[in-house]
């Protein structure tokens, strides 16, 4: 059970991480995504079972949810015939993740503040 949650905790950390990384390079620098691969267990669905004895039924859903959210934004990855739909699914998938108060308005003044210094040369 302790391994179940460890992989689940990593897994989302990493993807929560790598859904940053898209919205920076997508939809704020306009670039290709990166990172151009996302990677989950593929016992992914297990792990949350295994866990169902410590997770109310809400929790347990809530977690399903995000991984189906997930693998959906990496089958946006994937798939050249549906690369169309990836900025707008980031987009949504962000608005739905992060905290409220994480608006795109803020999120782009912070990442071009943090932008230009990280450019500067020590």
């Amino acid at each position: 059970m302790r391994q179940s949650a460890l992989i689940i905790y990593y897994e989302l950390l990493s993807a929560f991480s790598n859904l940053r990384d898209l919205y920076i390079s997508r939809i704020i620098e306009n670039k290709n995504p990166n990172p151009s691969q996302l990677f989950f267990s593929q016992e992914w669905v297990k792990n949350i079972a295994a866990l169902r004895d410590k997770l109310s039924p809400l929790e347990i859903t809530e977690v399903h949810k995000l991984y189906s959210r997930f693998h959906t934004l990496k089958f946006f990855l994937e798939s050249e015939s549906e690369r169309a739909n990836l900025d707008a699914y980031i987009i949504e998938t962000a608005e739905k993740v992060f905290a409220s108060f994480f608006s795109r308005r803020n999120a782009q003044k912070r990442f071009w503040k943090y932008h230009d210094i990280s450019k500067q040369k020590i």
